[in-house]
């Protein structure tokens, strides 16, 4: 009897392809041209959730997923991920590697927000035996402290100018300076808070 991966369900071939390597489904998809027929815009919509957790305000993420798949180009966004975790991982490879021109390169890394955290983290926990683990840990740890730091001070700014800010996300606000490697960006701090307070507010 011959196989084929033809003759698979195509809810399988999904499943399969989710557990490819992107860069790796364009090929796949032309082995087996039924690749293609699949739904594209969810395969990669999985795959931005899968991969990436934390995303800066600008890509408003909350409101694509919530939207259908088919509405959404989530391989571009997913490359323009892709690409930006490329970015950041060579220029914390430069910070690593020679003294010469770590301020710019770590304000670079800080220019992507959010997008730069979930890059950070995965330097951040190497495994103990790597070579270069102690300034893996410590320059990771640094520049991620920034990036927290820098969101801090955007909600603050906007309280100067008089923008409305809510206090869930003032008072989030120092906590970025001091959430270092743990979970959480300033709205998911900001959502605790509103738990917190929201119990004493229906009181009064």
């Amino acid at each position: 009897m011959t196989h084929s991966l033809t003759a698979l369900p195509t809810e399988i071939l999904f499943q399969i392809l989710l557990c490819v390597p992107p860069s790796s489904i364009p090929l796949l998809q032309q082995v087996c041209r039924k690749f293609n027929d699949l739904s594209q815009p969810l395969l990669w919509q999985q795959h931005c959730c899968t991969h990436f957790k934390y995303w800066k305000s600008e890509h408003d993420i909350t409101a694509k997923y919530a939207q259908s798949a088919a509405e959404v180009d989530w391989k571009q966004i997913f490359q323009q991920r892709h690409l930006a975790d490329i970015a950041i991982s060579r220029d914390l490879e430069d910070i690593l590697s020679s003294q010469t021109g770590r301020i710019k390169r770590s304000e670079r890394i800080i220019a992507h927000g959010y997008d730069a955290k979930d890059t950070l983290l995965r330097h951040l926990n190497v495994p103990d035996d790597a070579e270069d683990v102690l300034a893996r840990r410590y320059y990771s740890d640094a520049v991620l402290g920034g990036v927290h730091r820098a969101k801090a001070i955007e909600e603050w700014v906007k309280l100067r100018e008089g923008q409305p800010v809510s206090l869930e996300r003032a008072l989030a606000a120092f906590d970025q300076f001091v959430l270092h490697d743990w979970e959480g960006d300033l709205d998911e701090v900001s959502r605790i808070y509103g738990d917190l307070v929201q119990p004493l507010v229906t009181r009064v």
